[in-house]
Formats: C-alpha cells, sequence, structure tokens
C-alpha cells in the first residue's frame, strides 16, 4: 500500500510539474533574435499593432536650407537612416571630395522628436578614392501628421585613417552643419 501511495504521489508531483512547466512556456514571451523597437505595441486579439516609432517610417524630401542641398532621407520603423543628397560629388567644402549615401540609425526623443547619428565615406572624384569619413548628427522634429520634418545637423569629416565613431586625433576633421525641412513621399 505504501509503494502504491508513493507512486501516485510521484506521478501527481510528476504532473503539476508538466503542467506548471507548460504554463511557463505558454506565458513566456516569444525569444527575439533580432531588434525590435519599443513603439511596437502586441495585442493578443489584434496582432502588432503600429504605434509612434511607425508614424515616423517613411520618405521625406528635404532642402537644406542653408546650401540648396536637397536630400532623400528614408527611416525605418526599427530605427535605420538612409538617405542621398543631390551635392554628393563635391561637398562645397572642398571641391575635391564627394561623398556617398549615407546609413546611420535614429532614436525617438520625444512624441514628434528624434536624433539620429549618420556615417559615410568620403572620396576624390577625380579618381574615387577614399579621402575621408564622416559622422553627422541630426535633431529632427515632425509635423503633427508626420507629414513634414524640420531640423538641424552638424558633423566632421575625418581623414581615411580615422574611425569618425571613435577617432585617434578628435581635433583633425573639417566641421560642417545645417538646417533642414522636408515633406514626406506619398503615393497619390
Amino acid at each position: 500500500m505504501k509503494k502504491k501511495y508513493m507512486l501516485i504521489r510521484t506521478f501527481s508531483t510528476l504532473l503539476v510539474c508538466i503542467i506548471f512547466s507548460m504554463g511557463a512556456v505558454v506565458t513566456a514571451p516569444a525569444p527575439s533574435w533580432g531588434w525590435q523597437p519599443d513603439e511596437v505595441v502586441h495585442s493578443p486579439d489584434r496582432g502588432v499593432k503600429p504605434t509612434l516609432g511607425h508614424r515616423f517610417a517613411g520618405t521625406f524630401f528635404v532642402s537644406d536650407e542653408d546650401t540648396s542641398i536637397w536630400r532623400i532621407i528614408t527611416l525605418t520603423a526599427n530605427g535605420n537612416w538612409f538617405s542621398i543628397a543631390s551635392n554628393q560629388t563635391s561637398i562645397g567644402l572642398d571641391p575635391d571630395m564627394g561623398y556617398t549615401d549615407q546609413q546611420g540609425v535614429w532614436k525617438k526623443t520625444g512624441n514628434r522628436e528624434i536624433t539620429a547619428k549618420v556615417l559615410n565615406f568620403g572620396f576624390s572624384p577625380a579618381d574615387d578614392s577614399h579621402v575621408g569619413n564622416s559622422v553627422a548628427h541630426y535633431e529632427v522634429t515632425f509635423s503633427r501628421d508626420f507629414n513634414s520634418l524640420t531640423g538641424q545637423y552638424d558633423g566632421r569629416v575625418y581623414p581615411k585613417y580615422q574611425n569618425p565613431l571613435d577617432p585617434e586625433d578628435p581635433d583633425d576633421f573639417i566641421p560642417f552643419g545645417g538646417t533642414i525641412e522636408g515633406t514626406r513621399v506619398r503615393v497619390d
């Protein structure tokens, strides 16, 4: 009788452990192998609901008010920044230097504000040789409907042997900056 009682008790304990572990698996959050923005809200009955992070995302046609440069800036919902500019073959600071498309990251800093860090390579238009690396910081504010933006940026062009994120000689750079204004690109 005692053996039968011990067997039932062991079986019951094992069954309770299995049930609790299944509950932990069901209620545990799904593993995240990639970056997921904080702005996405998961609702079990409605799936993934976009919120503010997705409102920033899109492509914008942007003018640089100080230099008459035009830019196309694309922001992704997960925090990436891609842009091209109308003066990439000559930056104006040095007519012997152009630059590549810009890539970087952005993050939300307010209800309608973001900050971004953007990188690119400088090159010589004469022979396409690599001559520098740059980093720019943007502070951008969006309109209430997120269809337009304004902001300012400042940056530094470092010699090609310097990492712009951690320069060996932080005083060896060419500064640049300006203000921007733009409109969201929409399909009619």
